[in-house]
């Protein structure tokens, strides 16, 4: 999965997107940092694209699967434990390192243009606890934590559309379904007034802070996002099962 071309055009079309989603912020700030400009990019809408191509390795595997009927072959020669076991696990890995990769490499490419840090961001765009990287040599500490959190997030999504496709057997339905329920959950959280450490949109934008401290909110974020994980990879075992039973 992660050899194959439609994993490397999903890599490249992300980095692509991204790069594109920048341009007029570029233009208008040529000697803009990287920093700064990471930072924009998340006030764009352009940055959830990553939940759409996070599903195109693994998340509509099944969907593809049962439409060819090739999921018989598989569980007769490894079980139904098995095949699920494996096709979640690497759904998550395939959507975890697609945005790592991609994100690496947008911040590689903006790098050719502007330094990866300047003194001026530290007064007009905060760090809150990260403040003690918002420097030229730890800056990349903090882009490092950053994307593990989003990868993270994805690989979480991905788990989840390959659940829904349980349900809904549309390879359609399946890629637009991590966004649909990104707002979903978002609002609902808004609506219920869940703490803010709960929710999930301010995890992935690593904007929770876990008694003040990195490697602990840190921790948090990918201890909730794996937590969630394996409790949609359990979802998704029952749902396979019934639906490969169900013929």
């Amino acid at each position: 999965m992660l050899c194959s071309y439609r994993f490397l055009a999903a890599v490249v079309g992300y980095t692509v997107i991204s790069f594109i989603s920048l341009l007029d912020e570029m233009k208008l700030f040529p000697g803009a940092s990287v920093y700064y400009l990471y930072m924009v990019y998340y006030s764009y809408p352009f940055w959830l694209l990553f939940l759409l191509f996070a599903v195109f390795p693994g998340g509509k595997s099944f969907c593809e699967d049962f439409e060819s009927r090739y999921y018989r072959y598989r569980i007769l020669r490894f079980g139904k434990r098995n095949y699920a076991v494996s096709k979640a696990i690497s759904c998550f890995i395939s959507a975890f390192v697609l945005v790592f990769l991609s994100q690496w490499l947008l911040i590689g490419v903006l790098t050719l243009r502007g330094p990866m840090y300047l003194d001026v961001d530290k007064s007009a765009m905060p760090g809150g606890i990260y403040a003690v990287l918002m420097n030229e040599n730890q800056i990349w500490i903090y882009f490092m934590i950053r994307i593990l959190i989003l990868a993270a997030g994805a690989g979480f999504f991905s788990i989840v559309a390959l659940w829904i496709s349980t349900k809904i057997v549309n390879i359609f339905v399946v890629l637009a379904s991590p966004i649909i329920v990104y707002y979903l959950i978002d609002n609902v959280s808004v609506a219920l007034g869940i703490p803010f450490y709960l929710s999930l949109s301010r995890i992935i934008r690593s904007t929770i802070e876990i008694k003040g401290e990195i490697g602990v909110s840190l921790l948090y974020a990918l201890g909730i996002f794996g937590g969630l994980s394996v409790a949609f990879m359990i979802a998704f075992y029952f749902g396979c099962r019934k639906r490969c039973e169900d013929g």
